[in-house]
């Protein structure tokens, strides 16, 4: 009787966890050195329980979140992505989102969130979408984009006027790659970037003003690395980086001066570094855990947003416009 009971709770603590983030496959991708076309993109899904439970009022629409994972979470197993527990898709349970979301007893799951000042009954969670990327991959091509968002708005359920990215590490690159795209850019309406990584696409030109697309597109983008991040603290002694963001992560600074020092920019900025905490400071921001906690951020162009708020609720501050004529 007790192996049956065993068997019992791990069965339905496996379908938990199917209900929670579930595979998906979109795709095709584009040829990478003549290898992979027409491969397909996986990737995880994080449905609200009030969808899952038909507890939603049938006209109402969900913010999505889609979640960029770290360099380590990489796959060159689609043959093998029969489900979430057998191929390199299980890896990305190990970090970020998915990890929050995991199971219905995690961190996150049937948590909801409000824009700042605004009521409690206008508190909703979030679709989640977390696409991988392919190992050959150096960072996160356009095509992950394209089609992930093409896939979002198949989705009855999904407001697409709040859509948002959220990335670490890797993933924190491929934010502030995708924002310097017009085409996706439009259609999201906030982004965090934490403890970005380098993108050699990102990063052309040495002036501070190389990115307009940043200033033009007139979202919200949260930035925070820690100071002590030995994986992307790599120093440019010619970039014109202030006392206020110099040292700590490369990749955020760069990101954070270009758009300071633009005139007339459109993009509101929240900028914070910790002392410590080393590359995975990512967790500060992410984890419910931490929401209690007052961070000092640097706000440029919108002080109101404050600085106790957590990313989840800042990002619902936005919603994307009709298409920019900039």
């Amino acid at each position: 009787m007790k192996r049956f009971l065993i068997f019992v709770s791990i069965f339905i603590c496996l379908q938990d966890v199917a209900a929670q983030m579930t595979q998906h496959i979109i795709g095709p991708l584009p040829a990478y050195n003549g290898s992979h076309a027409n491969t397909k993109i996986p990737y995880l899904l994080y449905t609200p329980l009030e969808v899952r439970n038909g507890q939603d009022d049938p006209n109402e629409k969900f913010p999505v979140i889609i979640a960029l994972h770290g360099i380590g979470e990489r796959t060159d197993q689609y043959s093998t992505m029969a489900s979430v527990s057998t191929g390199d898709l299980v890896d990305m349970y190990t970090t970020g989102l998915p990890t929050l979301y995991q199971t219905s007893t995690s961190a996150m799951a049937g948590r909801k969130f409000a824009a700042p000042g605004r009521p409690t009954s206008e508190a909703q969670e979030f679709y989640v979408y977390a696409p991988q990327v392919w190992q050959g991959h150096s960072y996160f091509y356009h095509i992950y984009g394209d089609a992930m968002l093409d896939e979002i708005a198949k989705n009855p359920k999904a407001d697409l006027t709040r859509v948002y990215i959220i990335g670490l590490s890797f993933g924190g690159g491929g934010v502030l790659v995708w924002l310097q795209d017009r085409n996706l850019s439009d259609r999201i309406a906030g982004a965090v970037a934490l403890c970005a990584g380098y993108y050699r696409y990102a990063w052309q030109s040495p002036a501070g003003s190389d990115y307009p697309n940043f200033c033009n597109w007139g979202g919200l983008l949260i930035m925070g690395h820690s100071a002590n991040d030995d994986v992307t603290n790599r120093r440019d002694n010619s970039l014109p980086l202030d006392t206020l963001t110099n040292p700590g992560s490369f990749y955020s600074d760069r990101a954070y001066d270009s758009l300071v020092n633009h005139k007339d920019c459109k993009t509101t900025v929240i900028y914070h570094k910790w002392t410590t905490g080393g590359h995975n400071v990512w967790y500060r921001w992410m984890h419910p855990n931490n929401f209690g906690l007052s961070y000092r951020v640097i706000t440029q162009f919108n002080a109101s947003l404050g600085t106790l708020n957590n990313i989840y609720s800042l990002l619902l501050t936005r919603k994307s416009v009709k298409r920019r004529t900039d």
